[in-house]
């Protein structure tokens, strides 16, 4: 098997909610988005001491999940985040795979809060396939992150048992 040259997997995204009482609500999402971009931030206190010298104390990371839709979102992807979004309202907890191809990488979640564009434009009444455009929404961790989280895909995929090809380029699954 070659090297993949990608971390932490390539696969669609998945989100199950929780709530005591209440069967669990998952949600699996297309690979239509235009790019899904982690960010991490490393908490720490910094002391700097009277001879000039410093010292830092690591506390956690944080994580923040950006899934982009900028060219396109269809409507059962856009319809599964409002879904997401109001289950949260209501008390839900969200756990977010950030890929399917990676199951050692779940976390539990918030939706950051932010306004949110749906563009609808002109000629939809013309073509029942045109999607909308414009949608994006992030996640960030609701349970500390004690160190910097990155797979091997390669020793990944080798230790479960499996290859977890890529699929070919313009190819949705």
């Amino acid at each position: 098997m070659a090297d993949k040259l990608y971390i932490n997997g390539c696969k669609q995204i998945k989100v199950t909610c929780k709530k005591n009482g209440e069967a669990d609500r998952v949600f699996n999402f297309s690979r239509h988005f235009a790019k899904l971009t982690e960010t991490y931030q490393r908490k720490t206190t910094v002391f700097e001491w009277d001879d000039g010298s410093k010292s830092k104390i690591s506390h956690h990371v944080n994580y923040r999940w950006s899934i982009s839709h900028v060219n396109e979102i269809i409507a059962p992807d856009l319809l599964n985040y409002g879904e997401i979004e109001n289950l949260e309202i209501t008390g839900w907890e969200i756990y977010l795979q950030v890929h399917l191809d990676n199951g050692s990488r779940k976390f539990k979640a918030l939706i950051i809060d932010e306004e949110r564009d749906i563009d609808t434009e002109s000629y939809f009444d013309l073509y029942d396939d045109t999607t909308n455009k414009g949608f994006e929404i992030a996640f960030t961790n609701a349970e500390p992150i004690l160190n910097i989280n990155m797979t091997n895909m390669t020793t990944y995929a080798e230790n479960i048992g499996g290859t977890h090809e890529a699929p070919a380029k313009g190819q949705v699954q």
